[in-house]
């Protein structure tokens, strides 16, 4: 099989697994032990109709030198491992903020924030809208 980066391919999880596996120039064995599982899981995943969970398929994906991403809207995503997702975590959350232009073009901000920053901010946000409200009621009262 010729494969270039611009090739897409549509294929079933264990025949997209096989084809992992070949190119990475490995056995499924050596897959298998890669990723912590007995010598025969990556043969019967590869054999099994139920696809592997995420977790599993980021895992084995890593293992062939590939990485599952998630790709839409002019955005690119990452699927991390759970491990990465760990190293990550320390105490942050990610925050994903959806941005509207003035034009109306939305976009999104995606980045890791301490829950403490997070926290604050989303009180500021809340302060401000009591704040707004407080006013538009004074204006309200003035025109009575």
């Amino acid at each position: 099989m010729t494969t270039n980066n611009d090739e897409k391919y549509i294929l079933p999880y264990g025949k997209l697994i096989r084809v992992m596996v070949d190119l990475a120039g490995k056995t499924a064995r050596q897959v298998s032990r890669e990723i912590g599982r007995s010598d025969s899981y990556i043969t019967s995943v590869i054999y099994n109709s139920a696809p592997p969970n995420t977790e599993l398929l980021v895992e084995i994906a890593r293992a062939c030198g590939f990485e599952l991403t998630l790709t839409g809207h002019g955005h690119t995503f990452e699927i991390p491992t759970a491990d990465e997702l760990k190293q990550l975590y320390d105490g942050s959350r990610l925050a994903i903020t959806t941005i509207t232009d003035p034009d109306g073009t939305k976009s999104i901000e995606v980045e890791w924030k301490k829950l403490e920053d997070i926290k604050k901010e989303i009180a500021e946000r809340k302060k401000h809208a009591t704040d707004r409200d407080k006013r538009l009621q004074e204006l309200k009262s003035k025109k009575r």
